[in-house]
């Protein structure tokens, strides 16, 4: 697959347009674009920090296209294009203050037809990079669920993984808490300055400037309740019968298993942005240092960075009317139950003094019935979760086994077996 795309892409020249820059894990992906002929790159951010980037990486800036979103030369048209594309729902000023993120800046360079795709993701979070997608260029006509798929490289072996990012199942144990997000409105370059220490993640020595300095401000604010409820239960019988002993001598066993499974994932939630000020008004006055009990921070953060107190996080008391839903974040909640019924039969035959056999068989019936949501916008993007509906899996398995044991001395025996198994997830 992966080999008939390149050939699509070096048979018809493509643009693409990385929307961080500045990143090295982008800028090592942009060279081996340009290294191999494969397409023509366009690099989104300050030209200075790109090229300062570069250099500290190694990396080759040539037949790259930078476009600084503070300096583009039509950013009256883009943000001209931009309300006409919202229909009323933004301002100039508002898309315009969007259009100065290059996550906004590169969705719109694809839709005015200066590039052919976009990447992003690197720093921007997932809905951050798919929002402007689904607001500026939308879904294809008729489709109305927004989907994902990873790629993935092990040897000689490339594996496809579908919903992985935009439906999701979390992990089994998630507690319910709220969660809030600060960041710099200016990007900070670090270049040289990481310093590597070993097995942890390495850090940035340069100073982190004051949260009193005018760029700081809460870019994102957003409160999370998960829940997943998990209940299980496991019934069994078993019974062993002698039908005879001696020299060949047999016995019979036969029982019955049931299970059931039942799980719920219940996840709201809502941005609070523009509330901020109301909840969060003295966050300045509640922060912690960045190494705290066994937290370290990952090395886009300098040492000397502080974060919001959690204690002071677990104060706060949201009420919905202030914030805005966010159903694309929500598209991963279900209910599922399935129910086992399994019974086996299995007898234990002796073959003289050296050898015995064990020949079994086991059946398996499942019952699997799950619903869940999914994330939908409409052409006028209008947003909502739609329930998928039941669906429901009954299946039956036959598993048969047959093992032999031959008993060589005291100190050993050899082993032989055929069976048919069943793998669970």
């Amino acid at each position: 697959m992966l080999t008939e795309i390149l050939k699509t892409l070096k048979a018809e020249r493509r643009k693409i347009v990385f929307t961080e820059g500045e990143d090295p894990r982008i800028l090592e992906a942009a060279t081996r674009l340009i290294a191999d002929d494969i397409m023509d790159v366009v690099l989104c951010g300050s030209p200075d920090k790109i090229k300062e980037a570069a250099a500290a990486g190694g990396f080759k800036l040539d037949k790259m296209e930078i476009i600084d979103p503070a300096n583009y030369a039509e950013f009256d048209e883009m943000v001209d294009k931009m309300v006409e594309l919202r229909k009323g729902k933004m301002t100039a000023d508002e898309c315009r203050e969007l259009l100065k993120k290059s996550n906004y800046f590169g969705t719109m360079l694809v839709k005015m037809g200066k590039a052919d795709g976009l990447l992003g993701g690197a720093t921007y979070s997932t809905a951050d990079t798919v929002r402007p997608a689904l607001q500026i260029i939308k879904t294809k006509p008729g489709a109305h669920l927004v989907s994902s798929c990873f790629i993935l490289t092990r040897g000689n072996e490339r594996l496809a993984m579908g919903d992985c990012a935009i439906n999701i199942d979390y992990p089994d144990s998630v507690d319910k808490e709220g969660n809030v997000t600060l960041k710099g409105s200016d990007k900070l370059n670090f270049g040289e300055s990481f310093e590597d220490v070993g097995l942890r993640q390495p850090y940035s020595t340069l100073a982190i400037p004051a949260f009193g300095d005018a760029k700081w401000k809460i870019d994102e604010f957003t409160n999370s309740d998960q829940s997943i409820k998990e209940n299980e239960i496991k019934e069994r019988i078993n019974f062993t019968l002698p039908l005879s002993k001696g020299l060949y001598g047999n016995t019979l066993k036969f029982g019955y298993k049931y299970t059931r499974k039942d799980k719920e994932r219940n996840t709201e939630y809502y941005d609070y942005s523009d509330a901020a000020d109301k909840y969060i008004p003295d966050w300045k006055d509640n922060l912690v240092s960045e190494v705290r009990e066994g937290f370290m921070p990952g090395s886009q953060y300098p040492t000397g960075t502080q974060f919001v107190s959690k204690d002071y996080m677990g104060t706060i008391v949201f009420d919905k009317a202030d914030g805005v839903e966010l159903y694309e974040e929500e598209a991963g909640n279900y209910e599922a139950t399935e129910q086992i019924h399994a019974g086996y039969i299995r007898l234990d035959q002796k073959l003289g003094n050296k050898l015995d056999a064990t020949l079994g068989l086991r059946i398996e019936n499942t019952r699997l019935n799950t619903s869940g949501v999914n994330y939908t916008m409409d052409e006028d993007e209008n947003e909502s979760l739609k329930p998928t509906g039941e669906f429901k899996n009954d299946y039956t398995n036959l598993l048969p086994s047959l093992l032999l044991k031959y008993k060589m001395n005291e100190d050993g025996s050899v082993r032989a077996s055929i069976t048919k198994t069943l793998s669970r997830p």
